[in-house]
């Protein structure tokens, strides 16, 4: 999970972290501190990927809701997507909003910055932010195990009541992994 912070936001109930617990019972109401001046939810990964969608979750809409956001690029020096939000209740019957429903955003950076661009009222609410997205995955320690194991039992010099584990384990292992370190 990202860490989750704010600027020019006041939480007026709840917590900050609520928006990536995962649980659509939690949520957070935040207030902006000075109204005249922008607002930020800011979500740091700490390692770079490409964000393709982010969806919001609000079991509010109309007066408690975000009307619209901007995404930015780490810093905030890049604005990549803005959009006017347009809810919907989705299969859960909550409330959603997707940025970067119709096409994927492709932006690559460890931390993205949401400016609340505009809110229905002095308070908003939200339950949940969802990004997706492809990360990057180094895998040569992975490669390198499997090649040990797979030097242990072809030479037999692990004998032991777990021998025919290991082999069924490296057999699957070899079955899901398809090696492509990362560069």
């Amino acid at each position: 999970n990202p860490a989750v912070s704010r600027e020019n936001l006041t939480v007026v109930s709840g917590k900050t972290d609520f928006l990536i617990d995962k649980q659509l019972g939690t949520k957070v109401v935040f207030r902006k501190t000075n109204p005249s001046l922008p607002a930020y939810i800011i979500l740091d990964y700490g390692r770079a990927f490409t964000l393709n969608q982010i969806t919001f979750i609000s079991d509010t809409i109309g007066a408690d809701s975000v009307k619209s956001t901007t995404l930015e690029k780490g810093d905030g020096s890049e604005a990549i997507a803005n959009s006017e939000l347009d809810w919907f209740t989705n299969r859960q019957s909550t409330n959603a909003a997707i940025l970067g429903n119709n096409e994927k955003l492709g932006v690559n950076s460890n931390v993205f910055r949401l400016e609340i661009t505009a809110t229905n009222g002095t308070d908003f609410s939200l339950n949940q932010i969802q990004l997706k997205g492809d990360f990057s995955v180094d895998t040569t320690d992975l490669e390198r195990l499997l090649t040990e194991a797979q030097d242990l039992i072809a030479t037999d010099t692990y004998n032991d009541a777990y021998t025919d584990d290991l082999i069924i384990a490296v057999n699957n292992a070899q079955n899901w992994y398809k090696p492509t370190s990362a560069q």
